[in-house]
């Protein structure tokens, strides 16, 4: 990774970069609020309004937050260790009781891949960059023990410079990526956190529920 910034240039993106971390939107369930659920479209607007607040009754009450992590996928959608808002009574099984480790079993169809790509894309984005650091690092400290004299001094400390100077650049990157992977609800591991409608089916033993397509115009 070649990297030329000046100083003005290293305090602009740093600049930019505190922007983007302070201005982050955490990850949660209020996102697209226009969705499609068996050829219907839904507004899920006014849910998302009373989410703010909890102000008086709750509208929309079978779409209900889903958050876990994906167990498997199918063709119909994800299975999801879940914690369903409410988990409906076939979730819960005949002995109406929770699971020993709290999460029950769903399938999602219409799960959020967008959402993960973008969370597998930053993660990859994040290992890479610190690779590129470490390399980089290891770099300038074996440099720094070189002991040289003359024009070839001068070149290697330009040559410090420049990579110091990329290893800032390299910092802000780091930073960014990392205040992205923190909007999530595990910067480790993707975890699912949205707005579901409990369709009342099942699938086999796995209650469905259902994120709805989301509408190319919904933001």
């Amino acid at each position: 990774m070649k990297t030329r910034l000046g100083n003005a240039a290293v305090w602009a993106l740093l600049a930019m970069v505190v922007g983007t971390a302070v201005g982050a939107v955490p990850s949660g369930p209020l996102k697209h609020p226009k969705r499609v659920v068996e050829g219907h479209t839904v507004d899920l607007a006014p849910l998302f309004r009373w989410w703010t607040n909890q102000s008086g009754a709750r509208p929309l009450t079978s779409w209900v937050r889903v958050t876990g992590p994906v167990m498997a996928t199918n063709a119909l959608g994800w299975v999801i260790a879940a914690h369903p808002e409410h988990p409906s009574a076939r979730a819960r099984g005949s002995a109406g009781e929770a699971p020993a480790d709290g999460q029950w079993r769903i399938l999602l169809k219409h799960p959020p891949r967008a959402e993960a790509a973008e969370f597998a894309s930053l993660q990859a984005r994040l290992k890479e960059l610190n690779a590129e650091r470490q390399r980089l690092d290891a770099g300038v400290k074996a440099a720094s023990q070189t002991h040289l004299a003359g024009r070839r001094a001068r070149v290697r400390a330009e040559e410090m410079r420049e990579s110091k100077k990329e290893l800032q650049t390299l910092d802000l990157q780091i930073r960014d990526c990392r205040a992205k992977l923190a909007a999530y609800p595990d910067p480790d591991k993707f975890k699912v956190d949205c707005l579901a409608l409990d369709v009342g089916q099942d699938q086999g033993i796995l209650p469905i529920y259902d994120c709805g397509a989301i509408l190319s115009a919904s933001p």
